[in-house]
């Protein structure tokens, strides 16, 4: 039986392998001690207690369930608490020291597509999910992951005989490939235009127009990009001029739907979730769809200390200024 492709309610097995055992383990100590009170306390003190409706069984069964979801809540907040204490940093051709090659990528990154190592750069094209830094260690995840960071990257689009188009994502705060954040720039006639991304649950918000304000002039075939992402707010700037601000939404609606069964199939509007992972640690990534490619010559990724908060806010004063003006 290959457990990759296991499935259970239309959810892969392999995605909840490690939560599926640790709740089996979680489920040892919650009965004892569940066991313990109830007959060395509730049953002798209160036995009104007897006449509830549920068995001792039942509330054994969602007291370990309620409480491994409560613990397990509790250490995805734990691990966005240490990135803030401990930012993690991540970089490839920024010195002679973390040069980029075939080796680095593999063990650095997951990754679904097309992806080369060229030239010591990252050539991306139909990756439709993205590609992710790997937290470590393996499978506890708290270093390498981010939610407030400094991110300067370098990258071209290059000529090719084949149509590709100007597109390039840039994923932040991810849970999977599945949910993240992602900051989309399309090059248009020496414009970069700006489209704020959202996926959930692997389908997105993604706006269908693009305001004007999201356009900024940029010439060159290398563009330096950088994005600061603290809390909701996020500030990019290209060539080394600010350009964009992106206000991260408290909520989500997918409309677009990313694998539709047949032709014609829908996102179904029930409700409208809010963003859950939107102030949380995540990976750190690119993407790039079906018919689009990107190089990327050099990556620096730095995660901002709590402790650095109120010095990196005095340095943007004059900006933050600038946006309430405008």
């Amino acid at each position: 039986m290959n457990i990759n492709n296991l499935k259970l309610f239309g959810l892969n097995i392999k995605d909840y392998l490690l939560d599926i055992v640790l709740l089996l383990i979680w489920g040892l100590p919650t009965n004892i001690v569940i066991q313990w009170l109830y007959f060395s306390y509730f049953h002798k003190w209160w036995p009104w207690l007897d006449i509830s409706p549920l068995t001792l069984d039942v509330i054994k069964i969602i007291i370990w369930v309620v409480s491994y979801l409560v613990l397990k809540s509790f250490w995805k907040w734990s691990k966005t608490q240490y990135s803030l204490i401990v930012p993690s940093k991540y970089s490839f051709n920024t010195s002679s020291g973390d040069r980029l090659n075939t080796k680095k990528f593999i063990k650095d990154w997951s990754y679904q597509g097309n992806v080369l190592v060229d030239n010591n750069s990252m050539l991306i094209s139909n990756s439709n999910s993205g590609c992710l830094i790997k937290p470590v260690p393996r499978f506890l995840g708290i270093s390498r992951i981010w939610k407030n960071f400094v991110a300067e990257i370098e990258f071209s689009f290059p000529k090719q005989q084949e149509p590709f188009t100007n597109y390039f994502g840039i994923i932040f705060r991810a849970r999977n490939f599945e949910d993240y954040l992602m900051a989309e720039f399309v090059s248009d006639n020496n414009f970069l235009i700006f489209r704020p991304h959202i996926r959930f649950g692997g389908d997105w918000d993604a706006p269908m127009l693009n305001i004007d304000k999201n356009r900024f002039q940029s010439s060159g075939s290398i563009i330096k990009l950088k994005i600061e992402a603290v809390n909701e707010v996020v500030l990019i700037y290209i060539n080394n001029n600010y350009a964009f601000e992106w206000i991260v939404p408290s909520h989500v609606e997918p409309w677009l739907k990313q694998h539709a069964k047949k032709d014609g199939d829908e996102v179904i509007k029930t409700i409208i979730p809010e963003l859950y992972f939107r102030n949380q640690a995540g990976m750190f990534g690119f993407r790039c769809y079906g018919n689009q490619r990107v190089l990327i010559t050099s990556l620096k990724l730095e995660g901002i200390n709590n402790f650095n908060l109120i010095s990196f806010f005095k340095d943007k004063l004059s900006i933050f200024d600038r946006l309430n003006r405008l």
